[in-house]
């Protein structure tokens, strides 16, 4: 999948959780946000990647894990994701990061969205690594195929349509910054 529909996976993801009503807690946007960066993350392991050629800190991450895991490899992994988020909790825990809670949600639902959007392509992804290497997947749609473009504009209009469930908090909060 290209970065645009994983960005559409991303977006779905946190305006389920904006939906599910676990987002009260925290911030929308940042949420929002945080679901957007996560949607991206996983693909830090292909240099070719957008997240990888967003910047420096970008190229020089994607150089640096590349250099250690393949594309979909460990990094496109549920453990992976749990791992990352144990850590990011404890440091936002222990810096007492006000934001932190949101970004860290939306982060793991949009990397999760990203796996599972990764499933429906013919490579798969390792649903039970490190219990076991086999990958998985559930359909053969190829990044740039027209199926993939069936895809992202199925995903546009859920976002579309699950937007209106969120725009009232989105509104409120960015309301109470600006105002």
């Amino acid at each position: 999948m290209t970065a645009k529909t994983h960005i559409l996976g991303g977006i779905l993801a946190g305006e389920l959780v904006c939906i599910a009503g676990i987002s009260t807690a925290v911030s929308a946007p940042a949420l929002l946000a945080g679901a957007v960066a996560g949607s991206l993350l996983p693909d830090i392991d292909h240099r070719g990647s957008k997240i990888s050629r967003s910047g420096a800190a970008g190229r020089v991450a994607s150089l640096a894990v590349s250099a250690v895991t393949t594309h979909r490899g460990v990094i496109h992994t549920p453990a992976f994701i749990l791992a990352l988020g144990a850590v990011l909790g404890a440091a936002s825990f222990f810096a007492d990061w006000t934001l932190g809670p949101a970004l860290l949600l939306g982060l793991m639902v949009g990397m999760l969205s990203h796996l599972v959007l990764d499933t429906l392509n013919p490579s798969g992804i390792m649903w039970f690594w490190p219990i076991s290497r086999k990958r998985f997947h559930l359909a053969s749609i190829r990044t740039n195929s027209l199926f993939e473009w069936v895809t992202a504009t199925a995903l546009l209009a859920l976002d579309a349509w699950l937007a209106a469930d969120c725009l009232p908090q989105l509104a409120d909060e960015i309301g109470q910054i600006i105002g």
